[in-house]
């Protein structure tokens, strides 16, 4: 069992000016720190974990998030697109031990995802056994199709099914095979609705705790997961 969608925030170096998240400042409602979210997860009996930057708290300070590498535990980290030279960023995570970049492109200032910055960051995931992990609302799942159809060999996770919440939308992100989806408590859709869109062969299941909530849901067992995360390839 893998939960493919987990955050954990030290409260003591959040970073105010980085609050997006939509909830609020989640990490004040319950112990966000990773010994305490993953104990959670043990309890649930969930045997593997994927730590994503809780950009909402940290922005694209990853360092909270690489401190917390242990077995089992998958870190997911973030570069800022706007920034001096992502791709030099993501090298610097690579080098640190990351296993996934998270795209981030929701309430960015300029398109950037399917542009150069986007190709380039991927290109650079890659060369580096990265995954890529993108998050974005409804209105860039285009670019997302597109950036992900210039890399067709290499499977993308898509952080809560990229919020698509109604059949158009998610019949564009099935077409795009080599587009892996999150259902988490945060997606729209349900697990079963998720399920007959993507199978269980392209979808993983993540609780995205602990943004919505102390109490920890009840595991679902979907088999994508275990290849994006613990594979050992970004190639399919």
């Amino acid at each position: 069992m893998i939960d493919a969608h987990l955050h954990v925030v030290d409260v003591a170096s959040v970073q105010v000016e980085a609050h997006l998240a939509p909830s609020g400042a989640w990490w004040e409602r319950v112990d966000p720190a990773a010994d305490a979210v993953l104990e959670r997860v043990r309890t649930a009996g969930v045997e593997r974990a994927v730590l994503v930057q809780a950009i909402a708290a940290h922005g694209y300070d990853c360092s909270y998030l690489l401190s917390n590498a242990r077995p089992g535990v998958a870190l997911v980290g973030a570069v800022d697109p706007f920034g001096p030279d992502p791709v030099v960023a993501l090298d610097t995570l690579a080098d640190a031990g990351i296993d996934g970049l998270r795209l981030f492109s929701i309430r960015s200032p300029r398109p950037w995802l399917a542009g150069d910055v986007g190709r380039a960051l991927v290109a650079r995931c890659v060369e580096r056994r990265v995954r890529p992990s993108v998050c974005v609302l409804p209105n860039e799942i285009s670019a997302l199709v597109e950036l992900a159809s210039a890399f067709p060999d290499t499977e993308f996770a898509v952080d809560h099914v990229a919020f698509a919440a109604d059949d158009e939308q998610l019949a564009v992100l099935a077409a795009q095979v080599n587009l892996c989806p999150t259902v988490t408590a945060t997606s729209p859709v349900s697990v079963d609705t998720a399920m007959r869109w993507f199978g269980t062969d392209r979808l993983s299941w993540g609780s995205d705790h602990p943004q919505h909530g102390a109490e920890y849901p009840i595991p679902v067992d979907l088999s994508a997961a275990r290849r994006l995360w613990f594979g050992g390839s970004v190639d399919r």
